[in-house]
């Protein structure tokens, strides 16, 4: 008599399978290193050259156990030996209690530990399928071709019944065949019992990932152990080894085996006997790598690697950061110069994967070296329109943002028009308009103080997240806006509100230094990052756009920190300052009369704005106050104090 021999598993894990490992790493598992639900499935044998494989997809994390380890050097030192003896012991607990009677899949458990790269997409792994191994080998009486044991009817039936079974246990692996003079029948491995042993007419079945002529697959093992506690020890039983394979629909189960062997007693208490761990492919005990760098989309490899820093945020510093709300803002950045470059840089950071650019301006030489996005082939011949320019930069950088560049002129107020000039400004107006209902979050980055005030307008009839980030030589101030919380108040002051004055045409009458933003270098990334930063803390404040003004110097506002309404900065002091700005009544941009105005006639508001110094200063009342002010100054008051005092 020969000892039976067993044929392995080898593991297979499609690329899908570590691209959804890395993704419940990242969002799921964190550092968390308990062991994590997992299954491997296995089809029947029908390909001779191919060994038993066992299968992982997406689709695996539901049963059997996932180790995933935080360190190589966790991975390299796990007790591969213990894993697979406590795996053991619960595939012995399965049979000891029955429960592997009726759920066949308890008979073939597996772990797998891994530890997962993700800076350069490498997955260490080492698969165990671990089976009961008696003292005594197993022993094999005949092999035969299951044409030669059972009848073409009896073949016919047995593929009938299987199916039929198969459709009411869909974990079905393992069954029992009766045979009779004119047909055979199957019943699950429920239904078991001690006289079957000594009947030459049942034969014990399981699904065999196998194709070898005389060798069956490894799932036989841990059956056999099975058989052996419910009375088979010692006797002989036949076995078999199903096969088959579905072809135009007809069920082909020829090259099916039949086993006759002798049962050895396995001892299910100790469990001291185990095999199953997965060698290499030089058929060593040792774990596997896969490498996927080279294989995967390399946009799929730049959007997971963006994200991977933001992910890992949430495992210790930030665990409640909304990183989707963030990742699906759609934000407008109304300049597209030194500010507009830098903030879009700061945006993409935090995963921002929608930016729109608007500006009218051209690259110039003297823009890349300043202009984070551009570069020297951009100023060339005229200059490429800045729009398109940076949001064909920001997809070269990340292919996975969704970046446009519009090139238009924002209507600015002081900035007088013709009447031939009206209908072209009101079609940019309409644009404008259109732009920012389109977008979360509009960010003004523009050179003047007048190309602010119509975005303004509109951001606060319209409810949005506004921001505005402008330059001095060396001094920066970062402010976000307020937006309409009833008909007549305001959550917040916005950029104008501090102002006594409508804007005006500064470029008029101005020296080339003045004409130019000139600042220090770094001013414009430190107001740029701040920008973006208080955007976040926005999007995570329960009221979001909304926020009242608070203490500035409260940095609980959010589990961020705080929510100032204004930042203000200088490099020459190297210092910050917290203000908060209540809203002004009678604010040219944000003020009730001024949105009444807009929400009823617009082109009367603004083109009166661009053509009239006055016009909004005499529609809020500015001009009142301002005569007021000088009537008070006017007045010759002569006011004694007593500024005397007594001593104690």
């Amino acid at each position: 008599m020969a000892l039976v021999k067993f044929m392995p598993f080898t593991s297979s894990a499609d690329t899908a399978f570590w691209h959804e490992l890395s993704q419940r790493k990242l969002t799921q598992y964190q550092l968390n290193n308990d062991p994590q639900a997992i299954f491997a499935s296995y089809t029947s044998g029908y390909r001779k050259d191919l060994p038993p494989r066992a299968f992982v997809s997406t689709e695996s994390f539901e049963s059997g156990t996932l180790h995933n380890t935080n360190t190589f050097e966790e991975f390299k030192h796990m007790d591969i030996p213990l894993l697979a003896r406590k795996t053991a012991e619960s595939i012995a607990e399965s049979i000891t209690s029955g429960r592997a009677l009726s759920d066949n899949t308890l008979l073939s458990q597996l772990f797998l530990v891994t530890f997962a790269d993700l800076k350069k997409y490498n997955f260490y792994y080492w698969f165990a399928f671990p089976a009961l191994v008696p003292d005594v080998p197993v022993t094999e009486i005949a092999c035969q071709s299951i044409e030669d044991c059972m009848s073409q009817v009896q073949l016919s039936t047995l593929a009938t019944d299987f199916e039929e079974l198969r459709k009411s246990i869909s974990t079905l692996s393992t069954f029992i065949v009766h045979l009779n003079e004119a047909m055979s029948n199957v019943s699950p491995l429920s239904e078991i019992s001690v006289d079957m042993f000594d009947s030459k007419e049942v034969l014990f079945a399981f699904v065999d990932p196998s194709c070898n002529d005389s060798t069956p697959g490894w799932p036989l093992r841990n059956l056999i152990a099975l058989l052996s506690y419910y009375g088979a020890a010692g006797k002989n039983i036949r076995i078999l080894c199903y096969r088959h394979h579905t072809l135009a629909g007809v069920a082909d189960i020829s090259r099916s085996i039949v086993l006759t062997i002798t049962v050895p007693v396995y001892n299910l208490d100790t469990c001291e006997h185990i095999k199953g761990v997965e060698k290499n492919s030089k058929g060593r005990l040792s774990p596997r790598l896969c490498n996927l760098a080279a294989t995967m989309d390399p946009n799929m490899l730049a959007s997971s690697a963006v994200d991977l820093n933001l992910k890992l945020m949430r495992w210790r510093l930030m665990p409640n950061i909304d990183l989707e709300r963030i990742s699906q803002t759609k934000c407008l950045l109304l300049g597209a110069g030194t500010l507009g470059c830098n903030v879009a840089r700061a945006l993409l950071g935090w995963g921002v994967r929608q930016i729109t650019f608007v500006d009218n301006g051209r690259v110039s030489y003297s823009n890349p070296a300043r202009q984070s996005l551009f570069q020297f082939t951009d100023s060339l011949n005229g200059g490429s329109p800045k729009a398109e320019a940076a949001a064909t930069r920001l997809k070269e950088i990340f292919p996975g943002v969704k970046s446009r560049g519009i090139c238009m002129s924002i209507p600015m107020a002081g900035h007088p028009i013709s009447t031939d000039e009206v209908e072209e400004v009101m079609k940019n107006t309409k644009q404008l308009e259109e732009l920012i209902k389109e977008h979360d979050v509009i960010m003004l980055l523009t050179d003047s103080r007048e190309a602010r005030w119509l975005p303004t307008v509109i951001a606060a009839a319209e409810g949005k997240v506004c921001i505005t980030a402008a330059l001095g030589f060396a001094t920066f101030v970062v402010l976000r806006h307020g937006v309409c919380i009833n008909a007549k108040e305001m959550s917040a002051g916005c950029y104008f509100c501090n102002d006594g004055s409508a804007p005006h045409n500064s470029s008029r009458d101005r020296t080339l230094d003045q004409q130019c933003t000139v600042s220090r270098p770094g001013t414009s990334f430190l107001a740029s990052s701040l920008a973006v930063e208080l955007m976040v803390n926005i999007l995570h404040h329960p009221s979001g756009p909304a926020a009242q003004v608070t203490d500035p110097n409260d940095d609980e506002v959010t589990f961020l920190g705080g929510l100032p309404q204004q930042i203000r900065g200088s490099i020459a002091g190297f210092s910050n300052m917290l203000f908060s700005g209540q809203p002004f009544t009678s604010c040219i941009a944000c003020s009730p009369k001024i949105l009444e105005a807009w929400r009823e006639d617009p082109e009367t508001l603004v083109c009166s704005a661009l053509n009239s110094p006055t016009y909004l200063e005499d529609l809020t009342g500015i001009t009142q106050l301002k005569a007021m002010v000088d009537e008070i100054d006017g007045l010759d008051l002569d006011l004694d104090f007593d500024v005397s005092y007594e001593e104690e």
